[in-house]
């Protein structure tokens, strides 16, 4: 399953209900799930698994994960920030974290830089509930640290855009690809 995401998160929840995917997604990618197919969410795919969003008061993820999406400041300590974010950041690998696809190993290199186009984030150094075990693979700053991609193999989110990501970017989706034909064959 690929969730690409642009857009707004109220509009995309409602979309998703208005079609019946919201509890065929929280069943299929549930972790109590053993199935659970291979799922990459992309920006928006990745914000509409959490509980919900400053963007949409009121309007339910997902739920998958606990926390809230939060707008980035305009303002930090007299400083300006340009909101959205639009552009390359250098993202750091999360140690004790599971980084999965998101593995620092050629040729996808230690610490990359990825496209981000986005107003709101999940914050940095997220954990799973009841656990030490980090969910949040990747992480990045824009005025405050936020994670920058998700890693709950054989689920996976980004809030950059891998497919605007060039090399590195077409690396990422190819080892996805990989995910899935392995998950096929079983």
């Amino acid at each position: 399953l690929i969730l690409p995401g642009q857009g707004h998160f109220g509009t995309a929840m409602e979309r998703l209900h208005s079609r019946g995917f919201v509890s065929y997604l929280r069943h299929r990618l549930g972790r109590e799930n053993p199935n659970r197919p291979p799922f990459l969410g992309i920006c928006l795919g990745l914000q509409i698994l959490f509980e919900g969003s400053e963007e949409s008061p009121g309007i339910e993820g997902l739920g998958l994960y606990p926390g809230t999406v939060r707008r980035f400041p305009t303002r930090i300590e007299n400083r300006r920030l340009i909101v959205p974010l639009m552009g390359w950041k250098k993202t750091e690998t999360v140690r004790g974290s599971r980084p999965g696809i998101f593995a620092p190993t050629t040729p996808l290199r230690e610490d990359p830089w990825w496209y981000f186009v986005h107003s709101y984030f999940v914050p940095a150094r997220l954990f799973f509930p009841n656990s030490d075990i980090l969910l949040t693979a990747l992480e990045t700053w824009y005025g405050v640290p936020f994670t920058a991609a998700i890693a709950d193999p054989p689920l996976y989110a980004t809030q950059f855009h891998p497919e605007k990501s060039g090399r590195e970017g077409l690396e990422l989706l190819r080892r996805f690809v990989e995910t899935t034909k392995r998950f096929l064959q079983t």
